[in-house]
């Protein structure tokens, strides 16, 4: 393992690497630094030590520090900015970017030192008080001067405490949908609605342009550092940042126009050469034309007993609670869609450089992790894929989304997000992390969410449980789905640590809700016995002997005629040597005698192969060479008759009569001809009809004479076929 890839291993498991001159610092959450890793550490010390220390590109970071530009330039977006601000250009007015978090206060609150604290937040951060103009085509940002923050405030001390959740509810939702104009509007936006003297919910609604979660992180904290000193008569305690936003989107654009893009990007297109962006999930609803974000989120708790297990099994295999889940997760993925190879993506903080890791912004970046269950490897064959292909795009990760997409230019289209519908997002930040003065502060949910993928399954740590949300597109999904399929999951988990040995394809999807709806696949179907057509048509044929059978212009042939004709081939056929289950080929226009041979056929025990005449010659001789078909019944002419395989014994049928045309060769068979036709077995082979060859050749499906009987009477059943 290279250096890069031990550092991303060790990044994914929290654990942070610094040096001190020659000394290792290591800061790692419990029980992470097992004693595989402090034993890996002690021995590569000094080239981890070197590899950090010369500035090379630790974990995804660059040589040198990003350095501060001048604000009097037109100060390009980052390339994520720009995909946000291109998308608020095709759809202007769209809150599908809008982050919002709320939280509820208790307690005797300072309005106007929670103004000041917003406003030295906005201060600090010139990303909140930026604005995206276009100047020659090209988008821009604008960096304003710090300006008050507006707090709107919402009075529902007046409403009924019974209709107080509902209200509260309703404003957050509209509140928090509410659009920013990225050219005018602060990309920060605050509201605090009063329930009671002492109680109040305090929403801050940031654009993902300028925030992401880890930012959404930063607000919350920084807010409680500002609030506290103030409220104790402090100075403001939030020190210089060493960059703002727009150094970084600089340097950014710069530095990817290196020699180190270029190699990531190589790695990139070599990993998702051959896979197939569209993941072809089940849906409920017919996926809109245009991509929709209407959302709703399922959620389910593992018990303490199974998080455990799974923290067990990563021990085991050396691998993160991430890597294993996300196994699971694909395997889930591919038994839903059929399909074994895929793209699922999962977002990455990118704040890989310390002068980052305090600012607000939008940094946040989409890895592309390419699944491959081929084979149907064991679970932990999987789970090694999978450990691979995260290293391996943890040690590229710089490479921003945006770029991949413009570099790779998958096909557009509107319905779909391009190269992948399904997300997988680990979360390692905090809820909101705030303490006020003289507050208790409690998270708030909103319960109306949006969906920007088909899937997003969110994972959580909480106490000695995780927490899954899965969050689904409403448009496509209907909740009894969802909620089965979040049961799935947790089915598959338990069958995993149970048996991690075991081959994919052997766990079972069949969760204790779905056993009480499903049979028990140990005990027979009752199976509805249905005579053959055969026996069918004979017996109608004694029954009303007189009534009408086939009609074509004023020419009648009553019941009795057709079991005739088609008794006289099938003694024919079976007189000239067919056996049951030789295939027999029938050809001809609509007449009676094509009737005649059909049914003929089918009393014969032979399989019938009927070959439409008007196809091209080439394609009739393909299908009589696949169904090795012994006989060819002809009602008409066949063109290539002359040509016809010296296997293949042709016999003429006369279309009006149904009568076989006498040749040298039929009169000797005629001679012989026997009486009683051979009894039918019902499992015998009926008829092989071929596909339309759309992949170039066609192929034959056997079908048999109880399959067809059965679907015959369902036909006449279903649809009420009678007589008239």
């Amino acid at each position: 393992m290279s250096t890069l890839e031990l550092l991303s291993e060790l990044r994914l498991l929290g654990i942070q690497l610094s040096t001190d001159g020659q000394k290792l610092k290591c800061k790692a959450p419990n029980d992470t630094l097992t004693p595989r890793l402090r034993s890996v550490l002690a021995e590569r010390k000094t080239e981890i030590i070197s590899f950090l220390q010369e500035g090379e590109r630790g974990v995804g970071s660059s040589v040198g520090r990003i350095p501060i530009i001048a604000r009097d330039q037109n100060i390009p977006l980052s390339f994520a900015q720009q995909r946000l601000w291109f998308l608020d250009q095709i759809e202007p007015n769209s809150s599908s970017y809008n982050i919002p978090e709320a939280v509820e206060l208790t307690g005797v609150l300072d309005l106007q030192i929670l103004q000041q604290a917003l406003e030295a937040i906005v201060s600090h951060h010139e990303v909140i008080r930026t604005n995206y103009l276009t100047v020659d085509d090209t988008p821009i940002q604008v960096i304003n001067p710090p300006a008050p923050v507006k707090l709107e405030i919402v009075d529902l001390q007046q409403c009924l405490a019974t209709e107080q959740p509902a209200q509260v509810q309703a404003y957050l939702y509209q509140a928090s949908r509410k659009p920013f104009n990225l050219a005018t509007d602060l990309m920060l936006r605050c509201c605090l609605v009063q329930l009671a003297p002492n109680q109040h919910i305090f929403l801050a609604t940031m654009h993902h342009i300028a925030s992401d979660a880890w930012s959404m992180g930063l607000f919350w904290q920084q807010l409680g550092q500002v609030y506290n000193a103030l409220c104790a008569h402090k100075p403001n305690p939030l020190l210089p940042l060493q960059i703002q936003y727009a150094d970084y989107a600089v340097w950014q654009r710069e530095w990817l126009s290196s020699q180190v893009i270029t190699q990531q990007l190589d790695y990139w297109k070599q990993q998702l050469i051959n896979v197939n962006p569209i993941l072809e999930l089940p849906t409920d609803y017919p996926r809109p034309a245009i991509q929709t974000y209407a959302g709703q989120i399922t959620s389910i708790d593992l018990s303490p007993q199974l998080t455990a297990d799974l923290k067990d099994l990563c021990r085991q295999e050396g691998a993160t609670l991430f890597m294993t889940l996300l196994a699971a997760f694909q395997i889930l993925i591919s038994r839903q869609s059929g399909q074994v190879d895929f793209i699922i993506a999962s977002p990455i903080a990118c704040r890989n450089r310390t002068e980052v890791e305090g600012l607000i912004g939008f940094f946040i970046n989409t890895l592309l992790l390419n699944a491959d269950l081929s084979g149907n490897p064991s679970f932990q064959s999987l789970l090694g894929r999978v450990r691979t292909t995260a290293l391996g795009g943890y040690a590229h990760q710089d490479v921003p989304f945006e770029k991949l997409i413009e570099e790779l230019n998958p096909r557009r289209d509107l319905s779909r997000n391009p190269l992948f519908q399904v997300l997988f997002n680990m979360l390692n930040t905090e809820d909101v992390n705030l303490t006020l003065t003289g507050l208790t502060v409690e998270p708030v949910i909103i319960t109306e969410v949006n969906s920007k993928f088909d899937l997003t399954l969110y994972v959580k740590e909480l106490g000695n449980s995780i927490h899954l949300d899965l969050a689904y597109n409403t448009d496509l999904f209907s909740p009894a789905r969802m909620q089965d399929m979040i049961d799935q999951f947790e089915q598959l988990l338990t069958q995993i640590v149970a048996h991690p040995d075991r081959s994919i394809q052997s766990y079972s999807l069949v969760t204790p809700a779905a056993t009480a709806l499903l049979p028990d696949p140990r005990i027979a179907l009752p199976q509805p016995i249905y005579p053959p057509i055969t026996e069918t048509i004979l017996d109608w044929a004694t029954r009303t002997p007189t009534h009408p059978a086939i009609i074509q212009a004023d020419q009648v042939w009553t019941y009795q005629e057709l079991a005739t004709a088609a008794q006289s081939i099938a003694r024919y056929l079976q007189s000239a040597g067919l056996l049951i289950g030789d295939s027999v080929a029938v050809s001809g226009d609509r007449s009676f005698g094509l009737i005649a041979s059909i049914l003929g056929v089918l009393l014969s025990g032979g399989v019938l192969v009927n070959v439409h005449p008007h196809l091209p010659i080439a394609r009739q001789q393909l299908i009589l060479s696949t169904a090795n078909a012994k006989y060819l019944l002809a009602a008409g002419e066949i063109p290539y008759r002359n040509d016809l395989s010296e296997a293949i014994e042709l016999i003429d049928v006369h279309p009006d009569t149904g009568e076989v045309i006498p040749t040298q060769h039929s009169h000797k068979i005629f001679n012989q001809t026997i009486e009683q036709i051979r009894p039918l077995p019902i499992d015998a082979a009926a008829y092989i009809f071929f596909t339309s060859g759309t992949t170039g050749v066609p192929k034959g499906v056997v079908g048999t004479h109880q399959g067809l009987a059965h679907f015959l009477a369902w036909q006449r059943e279903t649809f009420a076929v009678t007589p008239t």
